[in-house]
């Protein structure tokens, strides 16, 4: 059964709100816009390029950024409205994730953000371990530590359970990484500390495990199971 649209509406406005809270300096026009996903979308999220033709196209600024959450199917799976809400939070995270490593989307109107966006979502969606780099997991990994600053300390456990877990399944281990950013002052933007050649990102890239690995890490983890809390492209 499908839930009801005020417990999806309300689901979505507290992640993109929490997300919006502990990254204000990555959520560049202070909104992070969810999209939900088109009928039939497997992924629990998706993301593209750097979330900003996704957000012009669905009417938002060229300084908002936009991911798509499946929250239905979040739901559906956890049963627990709990359980659905920090879900929904760690899925955000790993799409905004995706959406501060990767390179700035180019500024465009409204007409050519739209066209660009419905090519992307007859496209499908793509994991695998070349959109899953050590850049991302940190920046992952950051962001969901940071959203203890807005979040209540239950809520922020749960969320830190679930990230961890898709670091996981990702060919990521959570203490290594953490073990490589101590030390280290990260900026105020995520993106900024894990652009490629910061020293962020090349602590990371120096304790992490190749592609290979990885890719075999991924390829059985999603072979156990179709629908996990890191069910994200």
């Amino acid at each position: 059964m499908m839930p009801a649209a005020d417990l999806i509406a309300g689901i979505e406005a507290h992640c993109s709100q929490a997300i919006e809270r502990a990254l204000p300096a990555d959520v560049l026009g202070g909104r992070l816009l969810i999209l939900r996903a088109t009928a039939g979308e497997p992924s629990w999220g998706l993301a593209s390029g750097s979330g900003r033709v996704a957000a012009v196209a669905n009417g938002g600024a060229a300084t908002d950024r936009a991911i798509t959450l499946n929250v239905p199917a979040i739901i559906d799976y956890y049963k627990a409205l709990d359980e659905a809400r920090a879900a929904a939070v760690a899925i955000g995270c790993h799409e905004l994730a995706h959406l501060l490593t990767a390179k700035p989307d180019p500024l465009v109107t409204h007409d050519e953000a739209t066209a660009i966006w419905n090519e992307v979502l007859t496209m499908p969606s793509i994991g695998g371990v070349c959109w899953h780099c050590p850049r991302w997991a940190g920046a992952f990994f950051v962001a969901a530590d940071r959203l203890k600053t807005v979040l209540p300390a239950v809520e922020h456990r749960a969320v830190i359970r679930l990230v961890w877990a898709g670091l996981r399944q990702h060919g990521f281990a959570p203490l290594e990484i953490l073990d490589a950013l101590t030390g280290l002052t990260l900026p105020a933007s995520i993106g900024e500390a894990f652009a490629p050649g910061a020293a962020a990102a090349l602590a990371l890239a120096a304790v992490c495990d190749d592609e290979l690995t990885r890719q075999a890490w991924i390829d059985r983890s999603f072979r156990k199971t179709s629908a996990t809390s890191a069910n994200a492209a």
